[in-house]
């Protein structure tokens, strides 16, 4: 929705009755329901126990998981580098991505000098 669309309705809401405020409140409500749901749902059948995830959080950023149980809303992640590190956290929240580990090559320059 365009911004200019968007303000002429809220200049115009002043002149809504409750009623209708209410019913509009109503329609968003579901709107947004009805649009999670669908993301729920088109996570939930493109991530499989073993695919590859990252998570939209801070404290996950850069990292990659993998999928190691699954359940009806939520899922238990495992880092790929550090197996210590698991989480149990909703479907929503995680994007399947393209990792490979077969083909990835990851040089630590930490590692060769030990």
């Amino acid at each position: 929705m365009k911004n200019s669309k968007l303000l002429s309705i809220l200049n115009n809401m002043s002149e809504f009755s409750i009623e209708d405020l209410k019913s509009l409140r109503k329609s968003i409500d579901s709107s947004l329901k009805y649009r999670s749901h669908q993301t729920l749902m088109d996570n939930k059948h493109s991530i499989k126990v073993g695919s590859y995830v990252i998570v939209d959080h801070k404290k996950t950023q850069g990292k990659i998981f993998r999928v190691t149980s699954m359940r009806r809303t939520k899922s238990s992640i495992q880092n790929v580098k550090n197996t210590v590190e698991s989480y149990n956290l909703p479907i929503s929240m995680m994007e399947k991505t393209t990792y490979d580990p077969i083909n990835s090559f990851d040089l630590n320059i930490n590692d060769l000098h030990k």
